[in-house]
């Protein structure tokens, strides 16, 4: 079953931000946290999970947070450096080492620069990436940056997007750019370098130089599918009857390859008119039902805090979750920066450091509850919210699942008083 995570104001009118979580076709939905001294018009989300965990950042004051929503735990990273220009992050997964890093990419006195923080190390902080070692030789690269950290705080207002074992970020052209060169920037998590993709050959990324009222607000932006990096395009224009969402699909990362992979009607059911919703995103796979068909259905995403189910295979679109048809107040009718809403992702994982300690009394009681009966469990789930995320986690399921009972011996009589109901005898006897 799908599950969103949805941030809106605090009930407290108290200029805070609270976290959801809901069930597609739920009209109820659970509190998680509450964010203090920030605003959710300012917030700026990964509408996708990495390993259960989000980042969010406030792009007033620039701080960034990290939260997983199965737990409730919601960290302040490290305070940034005061005086930058521009800055943006991503959550990343390190398959090597099997940690969470998020990627910072900064722009202070002219000059770029990256800096890591590796999630759960005891005293973390920030270590420049690549280990100091000099990343951004050339002019070329440079540009790209800047413009790609323009392109986030002017145009698309999305954070850059994981996939492939990258983190990239989409680079807007203008005239002094090769069009088709190096559209995406990449940086690989392993070797904690950059690298340039071209655009797609069928997408003609030269009219986007300049941006006016008859193109939609974000004609293009980056998102993730099954794994894989696809770049969104909105064909919505003005005095346009029908118009369209592209997703192209990077099939071959290293030859900078990409494919159509869809052409997804947006009007009438997606969109209304150009600007309404302002963003249309690819939010993931649905996950809802039994069967391989389901599967396949694509979540989308808009501003105006819906979620559609697409199916390739017809064409239908069916709407499958709205904030406003939930007692979440949700305020706005529209975000005023990309989404408020994402992808909810069952996961364990604790996103500060904790100590041994912690680690320890979580394993125990982890191996008491697999032993209890059903009947034990359930009520265990009223103990607080940790046991509730624990025992409703997959990871436990499957773990009671497989675990192996003692055999047990049924002795029954026909409820009459005895003086002795049983005896032992001899063999012989």
């Amino acid at each position: 079953m799908d599950k969103f995570v949805v941030f809106a104001p605090s009930p407290n009118a108290n200029g805070s931000m609270a976290a959801y979580s809901c069930a597609r076709g739920a009209s109820v939905a659970d509190p998680l946290f509450t964010v203090d001294r920030v605003r959710v018009d300012f917030m700026c989300l990964s509408s996708k999970p990495c390993h259960g965990a989000v980042l969010f950042s406030d792009t007033r004051s620039g701080a960034y947070w990290v939260c997983n929503p199965s737990t409730g735990e919601c960290v302040p990273l490290p305070e940034q450096r005061r005086g930058l220009m521009q800055s943006s992050a991503g959550l990343v997964y390190d398959d090597r080492t099997k940690e969470r890093k998020v990627v910072h990419l900064f722009r202070k006195d002219k000059d770029i620069h990256c800096e890591i923080y590796t999630l759960r190390l005891p005293n973390g902080k920030w270590r420049p990436a690549n280990h100091g070692v000099e990343l951004l030789e050339g002019s070329e690269i440079v540009a790209k940056l800047i413009n790609a950290l323009h392109t986030q705080d002017s145009v698309t207002k999305t954070p850059p997007v994981f996939a492939n074992g990258c983190l990239h970020w989409l680079v807007y052209p203008n005239s002094r750019m090769d069009m088709q060169m190096g559209v995406v920037v990449c940086f690989s998590v392993g070797t904690e370098t950059f690298q340039l993709l071209n655009a797609p050959a069928g997408l003609h990324v030269a009219e986007y130089s300049e941006l006016d009222e008859y193109l939609p607000a974000v004609p293009m932006h980056l998102a993730e599918l099954e794994g894989s990096l696809c770049l969104v395009h909105d064909l919505r224009r003005r005095g346009q009857a029908k118009s369209w969402l592209d997703v192209w699909m990077l099939r071959d990362p290293a030859a900078s390859e990409w494919s159509l992979g869809y052409r997804i009607a947006v009007t009438p059911l997606l969109a209304l008119d150009l600007h309404s919703p302002r963003f249309i995103t690819i939010l993931g796979s649905s996950s809802s039902g039994g069967n391989d068909q389901e599967k396949r259905k694509i979540l989308i995403a808009t501003s105006q805090h819906l979620v559609h189910a697409y199916d390739p295979d017809n064409g239908d679109i069916q709407l499958v979750f709205s904030a406003r048809e939930t007692n979440i107040r949700i305020g706005q009718k529209e975000a005023a920066v990309a989404l408020w809403l994402g992808l909810y992702e069952d996961n364990l994982v604790q996103i500060g450091g904790g100590n041994h300690q912690e680690k320890e009394v979580l394993s125990i009681i982890t191996k008491i509850l697999v032993r209890l009966s059903v009947k034990s469990i359930t009520q265990s789930m009223l103990v607080c919210k940790q046991w509730c995320s624990l025992i409703e986690s997959e990871s436990f399921i499957t773990t009671h699942m497989s675990e192996k009972r003692p055999t047990r011996i049924l002795m029954a009589n026909n409820g009459r008083a005895r003086r002795a109901f049983f005896d032992f005898t001899s063999v012989k006897n």
